[in-house]
C-alpha cells in the first residue's frame, strides 16, 4: 500500500508539523530570447513537514519510508501525475540505528539536485536539537563539493553516513518534507507544464543565506559556464563558448572548483550563461542584479529549475534556443545557430 508521509501520520496518531502549511505559491515561466523577468503563475504549494515515523526504514539513497507494511512517498510536483518517485527493491535484512533525520533523494548524487531539492529540508529543523544526527548517504560524502554544501548547511550537527543499496531501520526516524518539488523528467513522453516545478520563496532565501557577500562595484563580471566530465548534450559547445569569450565572458569549469570558490566567484557575477545544467545552480549565490543566459535544447512551457531559482532571487533571464525536436526527450542533444547566437547575444548585452 502507498501513502504520502501525512496520511500515514494521521492513520497512526504519529507527530507530524507542517512546519511551512500550504499555500499559494508560484510558478515562473520561461522567457525565450530576450532578457526579462520570469512570469508567473499561481499554484498550490505543497506543505513543508517535519513527522517522526518510529521503527520507520529506508534504502539509500531513496527518500521513500517503509512503516507497518506501509510505502510512504510524497508527490515530486504539484500534480498528482507525479505521484512516481522509485521505489528501490526492499533487502532481506536492514541495519538499525537509533535516531536519525533522512536527509536523501534518489537523484540527490547531482550538485544541482542536491543543492536545490535536498540541502533546503534542513531549514525546517530549526527546532530540533542540534544533536540528531543527518542520515546521509556515503556518495554525498564521497564528492567534495557536496560534502562542503552538506557542512556548510548542517551547521554542526552530527551526520551518520549510510551504505548505498543497504536498508536501515531507525526506531526514532525523523522526515522532513521537500521545499522543492521536481517533476519526474525521465519519462520521455510526459510534458512539464507550470506547476510541475515548484519552488518555495522561503528555501530558496534560506540557502541563498549563505552567499558571499559583495560590494556592488565588484559585481561585473560575465561568466560562461562550461563542464567537462558532466553529461554534455550541446554537440557545437566549442563554437559557442568561443562566441561568450569573444564577448568578454571568461569561462569556467564549477566542477573544478570548492564550494566556496563557486560561492565568491558567483557573489560577483553581472551575468552568468551556460548549457542548461547543474552548473547554473550556482545562480544561488549570484547577487539579485544578475542575469541568467540559459541555452536549452528546445523552448518547452515549463522545464527549467534555473528559471525559479531567478524568478525567487529577483534576476532576469534569457533562454535561447537550440535545434532540437521539441517532441524528443528532455536531455536530448542540440546545437545552436551560431549566427543567431551572435546576434541575440549582443541585443542581450545592450540590455544590461
Amino acid at each position: 500500500m502507498t501513502e504520502t508521509v501525512a496520511q500515514w501520520c494521521i492513520e497512526h496518531r504519529a507527530s507530524y508539523i507542517p512546519v511551512i502549511p500550504a499555500k499559494i505559491g508560484r510558478s515562473y515561466r520561461p522567457i525565450f530570447g530576450t532578457l526579462s523577468y520570469p512570469r508567473w503563475d499561481t499554484v498550490l504549494q505543497p506543505e513543508s513537514y517535519l513527522a517522526q515515523i518510529n521503527g520507520g526504514s529506508f534504502v539509500t539513497p531513496s527518500e521513500v519510508v517503509f512503516a507497518d507494511g506501509a510505502v510512504l512517498v510524497d508527490p515530486s510536483g504539484a500534480r498528482d501525475k507525479w505521484f512516481d518517485k522509485v521505489v528501490p527493491p526492499v533487502p532481506q535484512v536492514f541495519d538499525r540505528i537509533e535516531t536519525g533525520i533522512l536527509l536523501q533523494d534518489t537523484y540527490d548524487g547531482s550538485y544541482g539536485h542536491f543543492l536545490m531539492e535536498v540541502l533546503p529540508r534542513l531549514a525546517l529543523l530549526r527546532d530540533m536539537p542540534i544533536d540528531v544526527p543527518l542520515l546521509v548517504g556515503k556518495n554525498i560524502l564521497g564528492w567534495s563539493q557536496l560534502a562542503q554544501a552538506l557542512e556548510m548547511c548542517a551547521q554542526g550537527r552530527p551526520v551518520i553516513p549510510t551504505e548505498v543499496g543497504v536498508g536501515y531501520t531507525v526506531d526514532r526516524l525523523f522526515v522532513v518534507g521537500g521545499m522543492t518539488w521536481f517533476p519526474n523528467v525521465s519519462t520521455p513522453t510526459e510534458r512539464v507544464l507550470p506547476g510541475d516545478f515548484v519552488f518555495s520563496s522561503e528555501g530558496v532565501a534560506w540557502m541563498r543565506g549563505f552567499a558571499c557577500g559583495s560590494l556592488l562595484e565588484e559585481r561585473q563580471r560575465l561568466i560562461y559556464v562550461d563542464r567537462k566530465h558532466d553529461r554534455i548534450r550541446m554537440t557545437n559547445r566549442e563554437d559557442v563558448r568561443r562566441v561568450f569569450e569573444a564577448t568578454g565572458f571568461e569561462t569556467v569549469y564549477p566542477e573544478e572548483l570548492s564550494l566556496a570558490e563557486q560561492q565568491e566567484l558567483f557573489a560577483r557575477a553581472r551575468v552568468v550563461a551556460g548549457e542548461l545544467g547543474s552548473g547554473l545552480t550556482n545562480m544561488l549565490w549570484a547577487p539579485p542584479t544578475a542575469a541568467m543566459i540559459c541555452m536549452v535544447p528546445f523552448a518547452p512551457e515549463d522545464a527549467n529549475p534555473f528559471v525559479h531559482l531567478c524568478g525567487h532571487a529577483g534576476q532576469r533571464v534569457a533562454l535561447l534556443v537550440g535545434d532540437a525536436d521539441p517532441s524528443a526527450p528532455y536531455w536530448t542533444s542540440f546545437a545552436m545557430d551560431i549566427p543567431a547566437l551572435e546576434t541575440t547575444l549582443a541585443a542581450i548585452m545592450k540590455e544590461l
